[in-house]
């Protein structure tokens, strides 16, 4: 990685040997301002390999878990919109005088722009930063839930044309969780915040019937779209004032202060009442001589070419397949246990809270076990290398190994030569074969109407193993594109939508036909057939990423010369 501009100018430091001031302080107006700036820009640097005390990042961990828990909050909004929805369908077939199939005809259409749009804002955000695509993707989703609930229910395409806009506003946002955490978080503790940020997406299908339900039934369906307004309100207010910016290209690990959009709006108002004090808070003002570099790197169909890299496809799809799965556990949930069971709207949408509970509780364990398996493996590695080292060696020979060692060791956050395959992929048959068991069980049994009890404890299963399986490999994802979490996570979105959509076109369908049990057993049957797949991941995944590094090497080099000659 490149150094940051903290390495390079003496004017900025590493926060670790800055004294700290207060506003009112002792110091000159310059190393006021200086201390105004990391204090008020509490955001992540790109470190050097050569110095391995500088940290990754300059954020607490109590710092962490608030940047990620807001950013799992927005990308709930997606989710959450496309199934709060489900309940209102038949009040808005009524009330816009159109049949239910017109109607779902824009629950599909959702799904397509939450699969597209990302895309479109990936490349943007790891270019011009986190933040600015944060609030406009939240502001766009406000506005459009406003127009939603003042619509007239004579508009059948202005509601089509919200919902859309609905769709671009939110979806694009779980792409920016994902690349948040790769900026803050390390390989070795990324499982835990990436769980974190993956609980949000996850339970917005699990609580929005919940809402859903309760609201069109007391509220009518417009109280739907103003809790919508309401609620994603609530989450841009803190956005505005305190999320700070994340990419590591424009702040480093922290110590390079934001500029621009990318401040806070905390830290715009805290500079000026301090420059009212007479703190000269433009002393350091400077140009990030990254900017210009990644301002050209701008191409919203860039990370499209991810998906044909072979690591990436097989991650890719075999996500989708199981994430396929899950939907047609979770948009089928309401209808069958009414049918089945003799719930009312509301008592099936509590039902969804089942799935909700699995997913909440597999959030921290296994996000820490990812973790662990990641430390255990270069635990390992260094031990073996260690042994190697020593075999055979005089007690001269081995202090210039150990003094070597100390200036050669195995670096945490370079995955090229590490095999990544096998720490983040340890535990994924387990998860796979649990979820694949508990959709299949979970469809006879409530074909075959036993105790609701079972199918609810089998629901909890599904959340739970679902909620793993997508952890590990959204975080594989961003280690395999270091500084392109969001694009890549893009792509993830994209093919899980894309693909879910086709799956919720179908499974009414094909339940209607065959029943409950063998509609799950299809819908298994993809990640199933898909699985060896993974078994070839695992086996050769490491050497395509080696092989990928060498082009990308060989690639920005030829750009060099190419530019030198100009």
């Amino acid at each position: 990685m490149a150094l940051s501009s903290a390495d390079n100018d003496p004017k900025i430091d590493h926060p670790a040997d800055r004294k700290s001031s207060n506003l009112s302080g002792s110091g000159t107006p310059v190393e006021q301002s200086r201390d105004i700036d990391e204090k008020l820009s509490p955001s992540p640097t790109i470190v050097s390999n050569a110095k391995p005390d500088v940290p990754y990042s300059v954020f607490t961990p109590r710092q962490k878990w608030a940047i990620v828990f807001l950013a799992a909050c927005a990308g709930m909004f997606s989710p959450l919109a496309a199934n709060i929805y489900f309940p209102a369908i038949p009040s808005l077939a009524k009330a816009f005088g159109r049949s239910t199939q017109e109607i779902n005809l824009t629950v599909t259409i959702y799904m397509v722009f939450q699969g597209i749009t990302p895309s479109l804002w990936g490349s943007v955000a790891d270019s011009y930063g986190r933040r600015p695509i944060y609030l406009s993707c939240l502001s766009i989703f406000a506005v459009a839930q406003i127009g939603l609930a003042l619509i007239p229910s004579s508009s059948y395409v202005g509601l089509m044309i919200l919902r859309c806009i609905s769709a671009a506003g939110s979806a694009p946002v779980i792409a920016l969780g994902a690349g948040t955490v790769g900026d803050v978080a390390t390989p070795s503790e990324r499982g835990r915040y990436m769980g974190m940020v993956q609980m949000g997406p996850m339970l917005g299908p699990c609580i929005g019937p919940v809402f859903g339900g309760l609201l069109n039934q007391n509220l009518g369906w417009r109280a739907i779209f103003w809790f919508l307004t309401i609620l994603s309100g609530a989450v841009l207010v803190p956005f505005t004032l305190f999320f700070p910016e994340t990419l590591r290209s424009i702040v480093g690990n922290g110590s390079i202060p934001a500029r621009g959009f990318n401040r806070t709006a905390w830290s715009i108002i805290s500079r000026k009442l301090a420059k009212r004090k007479g703190v000269d808070v433009n002393a350091l003002k400077k140009k990030s001589p990254r900017e210009a570099a990644v301002k050209k790197e701008i191409n919203p169909f860039i990370a499209l070419r991810y998906i044909l890299e072979k690591d990436t496809f097989i991650i890719l799809f075999y996500n989708a397949f199981n994430y396929t799965a899950f939907y047609a556990v979770t948009t089928t949930l309401a209808t069958v246990l009414e049918d089945k069971y003799g719930l009312s709207t509301s008592q099936t949408g509590l039902c969804y809270l089942a799935i909700g509970a699995g997913a909440l509780t597999s959030t921290p364990v296994s996000g820490r076990i990812l973790d662990w398996e990641f430390r255990r493996l270069r635990r390992r590695i260094e031990r073996s290398r260690q042994g190697s080292l020593e075999a055979g060696l005089t007690d001269e020979e081995k202090r210039r190994e150990a003094d070597a060692r100390a200036s050669k060791k195995l670096d945490p956050n370079d995955l090229v030569d590490f095999p990544l395959e096998k720490a983040r992929l340890h535990n994924q048959p387990i998860y796979s074969f649990m979820f694949w068991g508990s959709v299949i069980a979970y469809g006879w049994i409530v074909q075959a109407r036993a105790p609701l009890p079972l199918a609810l404890i089998f629901q909890f299963l599904i959340g739970w193993t679902i909620i793993g399986l997508m952890q590990t490999n959204q975080v594989m994802l961003v280690d395999l594109y270091p500084g392109k979490g969001a694009s890549v996570t893009a792509n993830n979105n994209l093919c899980r939508c894309l693909i879910g959509a086709v799956g919720t076109a179908v499974v009414n369908p094909i339940m209607n036909a065959i029943g409950t049990g063998w509609t799950m057993v299809i819908f298994v049957a993809f990640p199933i057939l898909f699985s060896p797949l993974m078994v070839v991941e695992w086996k050769h995944g490491m050497r395509w990423r080696q092989e990928r590094a060498e082009r990308n090497k060989s690639a920005a080099q030829k750009a060099k010369e190419s530019e030198a000659g100009r």
